[in-house]
Order: C-alpha cells, then structure tokens, then sequence
C-alpha cells in the first residue's frame, strides 16, 4: 500500500476500535480521549499499517508551529506532512521547559487527532446536547475576525467559582477544538491572568 491508503486503513482501524474515552470534563458533562489514549490509538495503527509518525515544533517569523510527518516504513521517501500554528503558554509557577513541554503535548495530540480523523461529538455544533445559545457562542470562536472590543472575563462570580459563558467557550475551543490564545485574541482581548486560565487543562474539571 501506498502511504495514502495506509493512512486511510489506519483512520478506519481508528474508527473501529472500541476505545471508550476516559478523560471526563465535569464542568461541562463530557467525555474525551486522553493524550495518552490518542497516542495509543495511533500508535497502534501505526504498528498495524507500517507508518510511523514523526513530530517536531518549529518558529518562524508568524510565531510557533508544530510539523507533524506521516512516514510509509516500507517506502520512506513516501511522506505526508502537516502544520499547524500553535503557542507555548504563559503558565505561572512553571519554568520555560515546562511550558514548552506543555506545548509540544498538546499540538502532538491535536495534529494527531485530525490527521487520524480522532473526533470529539463534544465538538460537534450540530449536537442535540449542545444548547443554541451556546452552539451561537461557539461558532463564534471560528468566524469572528473583527477587532476585539470587549475584554474575556473568568468569572461571573469568583467567590462561587461562576465561570462566564463566555470564558468557557473560549477555554474548551484550546483544550476540545485545537484552537490557541491567537485565535481567542481575534475575538476578545485577553489579560494576562485569563491567559493563564486558558491554557490550564484542568481550569474547568
């Protein structure tokens, strides 16, 4: 097989596994796979249709992006290459190499998920369970491209811990849909704390 239909065989393996997602978003009442459960899943298909996958993170002079490389062992001239630009965030309490690690993580996870055709029904706007204000809200995060106006609050309440509609959008939008803080700054502007508090994978769980 060609790395094409290598590829194609390795989505459909993907898709007839029965993995059930373990990670659970109790914030939002829903599940979702992993990191470690997406490099399974890919490794194993992987090992299965003889690709492998190479990942690295480059800059250049739009910013950060990572560079995901889909070989055919068999024939290693055959190789599929995809980008996608990303950030490395601005966590307090953490030094450069973590945020970089951190980074790395999650842009890995992300390209894979796409390249392999790793869904979320969570994403999905078209889901029942999706209610229309917040589907409106979320597709927002996609299409606006105006100047930001109005800055992206937390929270609606601190001492209750009440999280804005608004906020969570945003923050399931990085951590769900691959999305990063340049593309929330599109929409909103954003201090340095709610950056903070968008890039925390556990900030809503």
């Amino acid at each position: 097989m060609n790395i094409y239909e290598k590829l194609q065989s390795a989505r459909e393996f993907i898709k007839n596994s029965d993995t059930k997602k373990q990670g659970k978003n109790t914030f939002s009442k829903y599940d979702y796979f992993t990191p470690e459960q997406v490099e399974k899943l890919v490794f194993d298909a992987c090992k299965q249709f003889g690709i492998i996958d190479l990942f690295e993170m480059k800059t250049n002079q739009f910013g950060v992006y990572g560079i995901l490389r889909i070989i055919n062992i068999n024939k290693t001239d055959e190789v599929l290459t995809f980008e996608q630009s990303t950030a490395i965030p601005d966590i307090t309490a953490t030094n450069i190499a973590q945020q970089v690690g951190g980074a790395v993580t999650y842009t890995k996870r992300y390209m894979l998920m796409t390249c392999f055709g790793i869904s979320e029904n969570s994403l999905d706007f078209d889901d029942d369970k999706v209610k229309p204000a917040e589907k409106k809200e979320q597709l927002k995060i996609q299409t606006k491209t105006s100047e930001p106006e109005t800055w992206l609050n937390i929270y609606t309440n601190k001492e209750k811990n009440e999280v804005t509609k608004y906020f969570k959008n945003a923050w399931q939008a990085i951590h769900n849909q691959g999305k990063t803080i340049a593309d929330i700054r599109k929409i909103y502007k954003v201090s340095k704390e709610t950056e903070t508090a968008l890039n925390n994978e556990t900030f809503l769980q």
